[in-house]
């Protein structure tokens, strides 16, 4: 690990646990292309000191992130409740408690119970022979417990998901042709399924109608990527085509599986494509959960550009003296009659993160606003029709970024 003195705010990405030796360091990644900068606390219990599994832990999360071709440098700023990432209302703050094969001790529940109290999150990861309501302190039975059979770093690519994707659900579409794909569709289904995704199979096309267009341009809205199984029909097929081209013109994630040397689809380059002489699994998920991450990270950030150069756009044309202070993820339009803060989901609604927005909104004396698509079809507009101007949170439509964004230079929106 470099030595190098870094400025411990610059840094996007922070793991906090012991090393081998069992001291316990603060490694980070700066600018690293995560959903919103996160800290993560590796613990167990403190009586015991650092163990092999917290060791194990931190080292496969930490190797598991350096895949992504950054070095880790030491982070030397204030640790615990004083780093850097506790002052920030919009960073993840995640603490993961590896369970002993016993009752917590006090010292492990007064820590959890300090780190809950300010609003961060917890997880804790347990032996799958051990029942997490005794082995987990009190404030975190109720929560979701990952669980290991043979070695705790089996968890830890749940754990790096939870930190690239800021709590963002793995979600996906499969595009297949039903004359000669519907087996191999609904085998990446269940793999998919089975490693915790969302998955949108339309195992019954119907002829086209415009019910059922709309139902699929939601779900295509919905799903961060689209996955297509290549066969003979598939490649031929103009359902298929409209599916893969809407998502390159939407910027959403895009992979192939190709299993014994089927046509290949001439709109999917070869780095979008997972070619197989046979099925497998673990093969088929472990390239979705990549090109997911990927797309993800992208969308989100392609949203943030958009926003950003929206209201400066919208500043220069009006001739305000208002300015745009970015705040990692959030944008806050400052200086003007009334002030803002923005957010933006590829989502239809945007549930999570208008209750963000709103929660750090109000505190900050601004308007939320959150930037995202309307579903389609109207039965499916429900959960945004709440986002209105008797709410706390106002909302703009994909389309209609240029004018919100002068709307809130002029303090109406």
């Amino acid at each position: 690990m470099s030595r190098q003195t870094i400025d411990h705010t610059k840094f996007t990405l922070v793991i906090h646990g012991p090393d081998p030796s069992g001291y316990h360091g603060c490694a980070g990644l700066v600018d690293d292309r995560v959903i919103v900068p996160t800290r993560v606390e590796i613990t167990g219990d403190p009586l015991r000191g650092a163990t092999p599994d917290t060791v194990a832990l931190t080292d496969g999360i930490r190797s598991l992130l350096a895949t992504r071709g950054q070095a880790w440098k030491p982070c030397t700023g204030p640790c615990g409740l004083g780093c850097w990432s506790s002052r920030s209302p919009v960073t993840e703050n995640l603490l993961v408690v590896v369970a002993g094969h016993g009752a917590p001790s006090a010292a492990l529940e007064h820590e959890v119970a300090q780190w809950l109290d300010c609003g961060f999150g917890a997880i804790g990861v347990v032996d799958e022979l051990d029942n997490p309501q005794v082995v987990l302190p009190a404030r975190m039975r109720t929560l979701v417990a990952l669980r290991y059979r043979a070695s705790v770093t089996e968890t830890a690519e749940e754990i790096v998901d939870l930190v690239l994707l800021a709590g963002e659900e793995r979600r996906a579409f499969i595009s297949y042709a039903h004359t000669d794909g519907r087996d191999l569709a609904q085998d990446v289904f269940e793999s998919l399924a089975a490693h915790r995704f969302e998955v949108y199979l339309d195992r019954f096309r119907t002829p086209p109608s415009t019910d059922f267009v709309e139902r699929i341009d939601d779900e295509l809205r919905d799903k961060a990527m689209v996955v297509v199984v290549e066969t003979s029909a598939s490649v031929a097929s103009t359902w298929v085509l409209q599916e893969v081209l809407t998502a390159k013109r939407r910027g959403y994630g895009l992979m192939a599986v190709n299993v014994g040397g089927r046509p290949r689809h001439p709109e999917i380059s070869d780095w979008r494509r997972l070619s197989l002489p046979l099925y497998d699994d673990a093969a088929v998920c472990a390239a979705v959960e990549r090109h997911h991450r990927a797309a993800v990270i992208d969308q989100r950030r392609r949203r943030a550009h958009a926003v950003r150069l929206g209201l400066r756009l919208a500043i220069r044309n009006a001739g305000s003296s208002s300015t745009v202070d970015e705040d990692r993820d959030r944008f806050n339009l400052v200086g003007s009659a009334r002030e803002y803060s923005v957010l933006s989901s590829f989502r239809p609604g945007g549930l999570r993160e208008a209750r963000r927005i709103a929660e750090y909104g109000e505190e900050a004396g601004r308007r939320p606003v959150l930037y995202c698509p309307r579903p389609t079809r109207p039965e499916s507009r429900q959960d945004v029709d709440w986002l209105d101007g008797r709410t706390p949170v106002a909302v703009i439509p994909d389309g209609r970024l240029l004018r919100g964004a002068a709307k809130m230079v002029r303090g109406t929106l």
